[in-house]
């Protein structure tokens, strides 16, 4: 029996595994945002620079403009994505110091949305918007449909508790603002059920952008339903801001979820060997330059001479001199 004609059939089998594999790698990497310029003019800005990670998953899902293989950024509440140009040379002609721009992906996005077939410009006044960067990763997001989660990865964005996904009353989550957010934070276990998890960040703090990962204290098992997290300033005071997540499943949890300042990355659920990132990214941009210094105000009036003060008892006389 001749096995050499099935060899063909074999590799053929044998490399779509390890292709679909990379693949599957390489969409694990959920984006980040790094930094957005304004252009041409940050006074009069008609497009914006975004600098990050993790934009072009792989090259089956690379920046394809008006694709839904491409991406998708909004702006404000505005709920059409804005048009990214065929033309993205301004992410070399902006190169933003002090951000290193090796290694990092760069993508522009016009003021501009398409209504009804047709780009109609944004009217954008001065103001703080929060810009939402999509990717299409092709794998849909993990949630509580796979499953109890065993383990979760959260992605410290530095926002306040109005970014998060469920507003406190509407879900099981919780979320309390105790003092301006810092870069980098401490990331602390505490509650009732603090021992019933392991918590996994860098020794130096986690900074924005990197992350921290949950597992149950007892390796493999579903994680307990009360998951509190305290977010410290690095120096270890003020407490910044108090988190609660409910991980049973009787709340919504799904990537892409933010918690104030920490966004669900990564869900595994009870049984599950992969991960489902993300495909989501935010950031706050103020759009309005500082003014220019106004001059220097008019001097004040010199103030009235106040009262002379008391004076002082006279010394004693001194001795007086010899006779001459």
């Amino acid at each position: 029996m001749n096995n050499n004609k099935y060899l063909p059939y074999i590799v053929a089998v044998l490399l779509s595994f390890i292709i679909g594999s990379s693949v599957a790698i390489a969409q694990l990497v959920p984006p980040v945002i790094h930094e957005i310029q304004l252009g041409p003019d940050s006074d009069d800005p008609t497009y914006i620079v975004i600098y990050g990670t993790g934009f072009e998953l792989n090259p089956d899902f690379g920046i394809v403009p008006g694709t839904p293989a491409g991406i998708n950024v909004f702006l404000g509440t505005e709920s059409e994505p804005l048009v990214l140009p065929d033309d993205q040379t301004a992410c070399d002609a902006l190169a933003p110091p002090p951000l290193d721009t090796n290694n990092t992906d760069c993508v522009v996005a016009d003021f501009t949305i398409t209504v009804n077939d047709v780009e109609t410009p944004l009217v954008v006044p001065d103001g703080d918007y929060r810009v939402r960067f999509e990717t299409n990763t092709g794998v849909p997001a993990c949630s509580c449909d796979n499953g109890r989660p065993i383990e979760l990865t959260f992605q410290y964005t530095q926002n306040d508790c109005s970014a998060s996904t469920y507003p406190n009353g509407t879900q099981k989550h919780s979320c309390t603002d105790l003092a301006t957010l810092t870069d980098p934070v401490d990331v602390v276990l505490t509650g009732k059920d603090a021992d019933k998890f392991l918590l996994s960040q860098n020794s130096l703090g986690t900074d924005v952008g990197s992350s921290v990962t949950v597992t149950s204290s007892i390796v493999g098992d579903r994680l307990s339903p009360n998951l509190v997290l305290d977010i410290f300033n690095i120096s270890g005071d003020p407490l910044e801001q108090n988190l609660e997540i409910h991980t049973s499943c009787s709340a919504p949890l799904a990537t892409g979820d933010d918690f104030g300042s920490m966004m669900l990355t990564e869900f595994i659920p009870v049984g599950g060997i992969e991960t489902c990132p993300t495909s989501a990214a935010h950031y706050d941009l103020t759009i309005g330059a500082q003014g220019l210094q106004g001059d220097q105000g008019v001097q004040g009036k010199i103030g009235l001479t106040g009262d002379t003060g008391l004076q002082g008892v006279q010394g004693k006389i001194g001795l007086a001199g010899d006779t001459g």
